[in-house]
């Protein structure tokens, strides 16, 4: 399969459809624990002015503190959504989403 083609497996894809509206409901909840679901439990994660989590712990207490003061009201809406299987296991997801509301 080359690795621009669409991911193949329905049922792959809507587990995976699955986990990215978790992240948005966990977003839009300001619930951190459920936020860092969608990550595995060894994940990097880089904000935008780069800092970063490491793991799935990390990750809810890095987004806590914001979840409760500048994220706090904030809404994230999911735009797009582009899935490509690269091998059986392994997909390459991009996600287009926009957030509002952030103080």
């Amino acid at each position: 399969m080359h690795e621009h083609e669409p991911i193949e497996s329905k049922g792959d894809e809507i587990e995976i459809r699955k986990v990215l509206n978790g992240f948005a409901e966990a977003w839009n909840q300001h619930d951190a624990e459920a936020f860092s679901m969608a990550f595995a439990d060894d994940a990097d994660f880089t904000n935008v002015m780069g800092m970063s989590a490491h793991g799935r712990m990390e990750i809810a207490r890095f987004h806590a503190p914001v979840f409760a003061t500048i994220f706090r009201t904030s809404v994230l809406k999911i735009r797009s959504i582009r899935i490509r299987l690269i091998k059986p296991d392994v997909a390459a997801v991009d996600q287009w989403w926009e957030m509002t509301g952030a103080r």
